[in-house]
């Protein structure tokens, strides 16, 4: 059911749902959104696919990311649950351990990645913020910096895939 925001008033609170790390990245996710980088006028449209498999205590999301107009970027995230509020991951091009933490309907993640700039790759430090939704969908903000400078950024949108089980018949 859409929201209705001509009917909403300033003092009504939203209902936010809490975010359970382990329970959300279960099963298949399409992220999509837009990458922008400092220098450069137009932003970058791009594509994921995330298959998560994993329990309360451990998740392995495999991810492959297609930028516009660039290859597929594979990453396997290998995430562990310190406490109830406290994530850590880890990835072949993450330097040292992601860390993330959860407040109501959301998680943020601090973590250094390997990027290739320029044929060469350079370490990056990521402040990725995930917010969610009422209808489920997952929205995440990252600032990309570089000696303290933003250097990029990207939005992005997570949907959840659903298996649609119904037959049709020719009756």
């Amino acid at each position: 059911m859409p929201l209705d925001i001509t009917s909403t008033t300033n003092n009504e609170k939203f209902t936010l749902p809490p975010f359970c790390v382990e329970q959300y990245f279960q099963g298949e996710i399409n992220v999509t959104g837009v990458f922008r980088q400092r220098f450069r006028s137009s932003p970058k449209q791009f594509y994921a696919n995330i298959k998560c498999e994993g329990n309360a205590e451990r998740l392995v999301l495999n991810e492959i990311v297609r930028l516009e107009g660039g290859k597929d970027q594979k990453r396997v995230w290998k995430i562990k649950k310190v406490s109830s509020d406290v994530y850590e991951g880890k990835a072949d091009d993450i330097i040292g351990t992601a860390r993330g933490v959860c407040r109501d309907n959301s998680i943020r993640w601090s973590y250094e990645l390997l990027l290739p700039f320029r044929n060469k790759m350079i370490r990056a430090k990521f402040d990725d913020q995930m917010f969610l939704q009422p209808s489920g969908i997952l929205l995440n903000i990252v600032s990309i910096r570089k000696f303290s400078v933003e250097v990029a950024s990207l939005v992005a949108a997570y949907n959840k895939v659903t298996c649609n089980h119904e037959t049709h018949s020719n009756d």
